[in-house]
């Protein structure tokens, strides 16, 4: 009875464990399974609530990266014609 005990609280405290470490380690894309809606299936809901934010946020960072680095091209490319242009006048 206790071993059964043991087990049952040990288990799920087992799998958030790994789920946050694999999280703290920058795997946002493992499935976190929930079997219960006990404390520890609790804990496990809260951390795929964040791993599912984080997913978000480093998505939004990533597209606005992308935007910067296109808009900095464009910058980059009207200097150079700009530049171009004062060669020729002068």
């Amino acid at each position: 009875p206790i071993f059964w005990l043991i087990r049952s609280i040990m288990g799920p405290l087992n799998q958030a464990l790994t789920a946050a470490d694999r999280v703290a380690a920058g795997d946002l894309s493992s499935k976190i399974q929930i079997t219960s809606n006990d404390e520890a299936g609790q804990v496990l809901q809260a951390l795929e609530r964040m791993q599912s934010n984080l997913t978000r946020i480093v998505s939004n960072v990533r597209n606005s990266s992308e935007s910067i680095a296109t808009a900095s091209a464009q910058i980059a490319q009207g200097n150079q014609d700009l530049s171009s242009r004062t060669e020729q006048q002068a």
